[in-house]
């Protein structure tokens, strides 16, 4: 829809190329394992790699950016996405988190989803060796003049001194990111 002009501003994980769309990068979010909490996993802090070969995941379509970085994360800890027993494919990450809290399987997806919609409703597992992060772009169509309204908010976006922006690009530091529920805590105040 960006790309073609159907909208002016849009948010994406992926920044593919498009003629008259400038990207910024907005945020970085982490991408979590989640399950149902009646799986066995829920209890557990975390899993190793080779656990991910036993269960049962619904994942994103292919190209979506979700499941690119998953795929690169599972080939940088040695494994393929191959590996993992797929039993359902599905568009977006919102029908993935409601998939995994009805049991149906576990899955990836976006820290900020599992806040905005499954937050207690489902167990988040810490992969060993598997630290995933998005990051979601802001594009603005340059190639139609855009409302007094959408330029003046893709001013606030692009400029550096501004604190929100700021401050969610330095969120995802290593040692900084807040906790799961912190994390989810930040985003209903915001």
């Amino acid at each position: 829809m960006l790309c073609d002009g159907d909208v002016h501003i849009a948010l994406s994980s992926s920044r593919e190329f498009c003629k008259d769309v400038e990207f910024r990068l907005f945020i970085t979010d982490p991408v979590v394992l989640i399950t149902p909490l009646t799986h066995p996993w829920a209890s557990r802090s975390s899993v190793s790699i080779d656990d991910l070969m036993t269960v049962q995941f619904i994942m994103r379509e292919k190209y979506s950016g979700t499941l690119e970085v998953l795929e690169n994360g599972l080939i940088d800890a040695g494994m393929s996405l191959d590996q993992l027993n797929t039993v359902l494919t599905l568009g977006n990450s919102e029908a993935i988190a409601l998939a995994v809290q009805e049991g149906i399987g576990v899955g990836f997806v976006s820290k900020m989803v599992v806040c905005r919609l499954v937050e207690d409703k489902v167990a988040q597992i810490h992969v060993q060796g598997l630290d995933l992060f998005q990051n979601i772009y802001i594009g603005c169509h340059m190639g139609h003049p855009p409302t007094s309204a959408q330029a003046a908010f893709w001013k606030f976006v692009k400029d550096p001194h501004n604190p929100v922006v700021q401050s969610l690009n330095n969120m995802h530091a290593a040692d900084d990111w807040p906790s799961f529920v912190d994390f989810c805590q930040m985003e209903t105040a915001v």
